[in-house]
């Protein structure tokens, strides 16, 4: 799931905690998702993921700074998130509505230029392969052999190469 954990940590920057607490923070940035799952099955999605992250946040960030202990320590941290993540199972998920189908993950940058270069694979592999092997075969059989059958079958292979060039560079220049 991809959550913005600097809207996790930006309610919670002038707040300063002990060495085992910022540990444990890190813990329960890293957590939030399972804390967070809707009470009666399905996914959140991920605008509301977010909100329910950013509500968490300010949700501990004024239970700390009611705490008035500085610098706050790990106990206390973890018994006001414990409290922050029962208010959110006992008062129905905060009213966010799950939905059945899981969101599509949001792809980074790489990602994306890998699918986008993912169908030139696959016509490598057709040059690479498939058509030098057809282009070597027929080629051998013409030289060897120069009859019309053999010839049919050199052409056809040309076609086929260069009418999936052809139709692959169609495709993509849309």
């Amino acid at each position: 799931m991809s959550i913005d954990l600097n809207q996790f940590k930006q309610p919670l920057e002038n707040i300063s905690f002990t060495s085992e607490a910022s540990a444990y923070l890190e813990e329960i940035q890293k957590n939030l998702d399972q804390d967070f799952t809707p009470a009666h099955g399905g996914h959140f999605s991920h605008r509301d993921m977010q909100l329910l992250v950013n509500k968490s946040a300010h949700q501990l960030s004024e239970r700390l700074r009611a705490s008035l202990k500085t610098p706050i320590d790990f106990e206390t941290l973890r018994r006001e998130w414990a409290v922050v993540v029962t208010d959110y199972h006992r008062n129905d998920n905060w009213g966010f509505v799950s939905q059945k189908m899981k969101p599509k993950p949001i792809l980074t940058d790489d990602q994306k230029v890998f699918r986008e270069l993912l169908p030139y694979f696959g016509l490598i592999v057709l040059i690479g392969f498939v058509c030098k092997i057809a282009f070597f075969y027929y080629g051998m059989h013409n030289a060897a052999d120069p009859t019309p059958e053999s010839k049919f079958w050199l052409i056809v292979t040309l076609i086929i190469f260069f009418g999936s060039m052809f139709y692959f560079a169609w495709k993509k220049s849309k």
